[in-house]
Order: structure tokens, then sequence, then C-alpha cells
């Protein structure tokens, strides 16, 4: 304010170069209070709580994602382990499949629906976790 800046647009340059939310919250916030007037301390109280509040909504989520992304993982892993149980208890059942043109066409799209169905769940978790 001693540069001859108002607060309220300081804070939205800082805004901008952070691109941090809190500092619109803050900005908004203290830009209503000063046309508005009223009780400073109650108004940051109350912003205190919803960045409080929305800090553990990101954790929230952040915690749901991971359940998810670990659960990506297992069913991505699921048909490779199979295979190699088989293989252990049966080697020339799983041997058809690299030996037999359609065994190999099998694994081919075996291998490209994993890759799809892994690729829309990593969009669908990514969709889900935008901020």
């Amino acid at each position: 304010m001693s540069l001859g800046v108002p607060l309220e647009t300081a804070l939205w340059s800082m805004y901008g170069r952070t691109q941090v939310r809190e500092f619109s919250f803050l900005a908004v916030t203290l830009g209503l209070q000063a046309q508005t007037g009223g009780n400073l301390a109650e108004t940051l109280d109350n912003l205190v709580d919803m960045v409080r509040r929305r800090v553990a909504l990101v954790g929230k989520a952040k915690a749901l994602s991971g359940e998810a992304r670990m659960s990506c993982a297992i069913l991505g892993a699921l048909p490779f382990v199979a295979g190699g149980l088989l293989t252990v208890s049966n080697p020339s059942y799983v041997g058809e499949l690299f030996t037999d043109p359609r065994g190999v066409n099998l694994l081919f799209t075996l291998v490209v629906l994993l890759s799809l169905g892994m690729l829309s769940l990593r969009w669908l978790l990514q969709r889900a976790t935008e901020d």
C-alpha cells in the first residue's frame, strides 16, 4: 500500500503470479470488507474456516484417488498374474497362445483392450481429481 497499489489489487496480482486459489478468496474477502465495512476478524475467521474445509476436502480426494490408483494397478496386473499361474500349472495350455495364429491374435487383442482400459481408468482418475 505504501507503493501506491491498493491491497485488493496487490492480492489479485499475487494470485495471478502464484495461481493459489486461497489468494483469490482473500482478495475478494478483503475487497468486500473494505467496501462494506464490518468486523474484519469475523470475516477472516470465516475465510479461515472455509480454507480449512477446502484443504481437508482435497486431502480426502487424494486418499480416495490413491485407493482408485491401487485398484487400477491390481486390475492391470491381474491378467499377467493369472497367465503366469496358468503357465506354471499347465505350460502346454498357455503355449498354444504363442504358437497358434489365433492365439497370437487373441494376445494382441488382450493387450489392446487392457491398454484401453488402463487409459480410460487413468482419464477418469484425472477428471475426478481435477482442482
